[in-house]
């Protein structure tokens, strides 16, 4: 048995015995497997988490995650439109607020207008860089 394996049941028991200790309405916990080097816990609110042991050195090795992002189509554009949604409100915003600089001169209009001009151009860069099905960006 591998070290990172001993500890991956050592983490295990140890849940196990603190969850035997708790009241079951107090558990969070609704299901714990153990499956060689790593953790599989299911809370009761339906969320799952995976614990995998892994040495440090192994860790320092995997400087870039392996698996990327998956999201699905539907999810993808939604998530698009909300982007989009957020670049037309700031650009809404930055109209009036230009009305607005007029009456009250003494707010850090410029400090702002480059904050958002920041996010606009984050936000466009962003849904202009990583489309569906992309190398790095599989969604």
């Amino acid at each position: 048995m591998g070290k990172e394996q001993e500890v991956a049941y050592l983490l295990f028991d140890l849940l196990v015995r603190q969850l035997e200790t708790m009241a079951e309405q107090e558990r969070r916990i609704q299901r714990l497997e153990v499956f060689e080097r790593r953790l599989d816990l299911t809370l009761k609110d339906g969320s799952a988490y995976v614990v995998d042991v892994r040495s440090r050195e192994e860790e320092v090795g995997e400087m870039t995650p392996t698996d990327g992002i998956h999201v699905s189509e539907e999810k993808w554009q939604e998530l698009v439109q909300a982007c989009q949604s957020v670049m037309q409100f700031l650009e809404y915003d930055k109209e009036k607020l230009r009305n607005l600089e007029r009456v009250l001169p003494d707010f850090p209009w410029e400090r702002r207008a480059r904050m958002v001009e920041r996010l606009l151009e984050q936000l466009d860069r962003a849904l202009k860089e990583v489309k569906p099905g992309e190398e790095g960006g599989e969604h």
